[in-house]
């Protein structure tokens, strides 16, 4: 079951008038801005943990970049496994879209 249910796709047929539209519905829209301030959240963390001064007081600090790295990059796989389908950009299996 995906974290938000009603981002699924409701039943459309390819003959409906709504089936090329059917990227604009509010649910669609609701999972890519979710999506969206997923990313954001990461790249704060990237931006406060990483290139900020503020985060790089001393040498040492720099020996928990690494770790730092990991803990970023897991919030990132995190992110792309709670994706609905419509939004899994990073699977090469799926067919590449016209628009």
């Amino acid at each position: 079951m995906p974290p938000y249910p009603e981002d699924l796709s409701g039943p459309v047929m390819r003959d409906s008038p709504t089936a090329s539209s059917n990227h604009d519905d509010p649910a669609r829209l609701g999972g890519f801005i979710r999506a969206m301030a997923g990313v954001g959240r990461v790249a704060d963390q990237v931006f406060l943990k990483i290139y900020s001064p503020a985060s790089v007081t001393s040498m040492a600090h720099l020996s928990q970049l690494p770790a730092v790295t990991a803990e970023i990059d897991g919030l990132l796989s995190a992110l792309t496994r709670d994706l609905p389908l419509y939004l899994h950009f990073f699977d090469p299996t799926l067919p590449i879209g016209s628009s």
